[in-house]
């Protein structure tokens, strides 16, 4: 069996990183790795069944300790967190944060992995945009559908319970980006929008007060223009699931498994 740091260099060795939040969390590096889980979020839950499947391993897209540079500080103390860190020294699992070079591979495997759980993939346009330094997406050119059933094609290929838009359901959407994550604020989201001509931006999540509202003036001006934000684990679970076709090929002799969240919001 492969240890924990041989698998993390394989995961790693494609591209160079300086400025990291990757790394391992919790486990040593030398461990054998018995059976790897990967998931968007380690949370409680996700790590008690990689336990029961013997996945010693996890891999996670978003820190385990909610705080995206892993400022514990606040958490001294606090019995959730304590809990937490002393399951996984009992159980012996392994957390490893696989976040900034999943996004900066090419093409960015989190924003591949939403285009195919999409089945957009045949409507990637040639010319790819720079985001910002950990993103690259592409544009899409799908065949014209009106908002209000892209909404419904997208909660159905990604399984999700809803989906939020600003914009005119009847207003017809072909050329679409996608903002996976924390990139739907306005800094990236509304220069995305005009300098590539979009009808429509899916995003994770941003500031409420920033690309919603001027989605909507947009509208009021007479401009046809559309938002959807999908969440952020939504937008980006389907990354960290096609990881694994990546991996496994690496190390075919150790058990590999996808480990989706359960939906963090309920409708009521």
């Amino acid at each position: 069996m492969p240890t924990i740091e041989e698998v993390i260099t394989r995961l790693t060795e494609q591209v160079y990183v300086e400025d990291t939040v990757d790394g391992l969390k919790m486990g040593g590096a030398t461990s054998p790795v018995h059976g790897i889980g990967s998931t968007f979020m380690a949370s409680y839950d996700v790590l008690k069944r990689a336990q029961r499947r013997g996945l010693n391993l996890v891999l996670t897209h978003e820190s385990p300790f909610y705080s995206h540079r892993d400022q514990i500080d606040i958490l001294e103390g606090d019995a959730v967190y304590q809990a937490k860190l002393a399951f996984l020294a009992q159980s012996e699992i392994a957390v490893f944060r696989l976040h900034d070079h999943i996004h900066r591979i090419t093409p960015d495997g989190i924003v591949d992995g939403l285009i195919r759980d999409l089945e957009w993939t045949a409507y990637i346009d040639a010319n790819k945009v720079q985001i910002k330094m950990d993103l690259k997406t592409p544009v899409l050119t799908i065949p014209t559908m009106p908002l209000g059933e892209v909404a419904q094609y997208v909660k159905t290929k990604l399984q999700v319970n809803f989906v939020r838009i600003v914009g005119d359901r009847t207003m017809p959407c072909q050329r679409i980006g996608l903002l996976p994550g924390y990139c739907g604020g306005g800094r990236l989201a509304i220069p995305f929008m005009g300098s590539e001509a979009l009808d429509l931006i899916i995003a994770g999540e941003g500031p409420e007060w920033e690309t919603p509202e001027y989605v909507r003036d947009a509208i009021s001006l007479g401009q046809a223009k559309a938002m959807m934000i999908l969440g952020h684990r939504e937008s980006e679970e389907s990354g960290m699931k096609y990881l694994l076709d990546w991996l496994q090929p690496l190390f075919p002799e150790v058990p590999m498994e996808f480990l989706p969240s359960k939906p963090l919001f309920e409708v009521i």
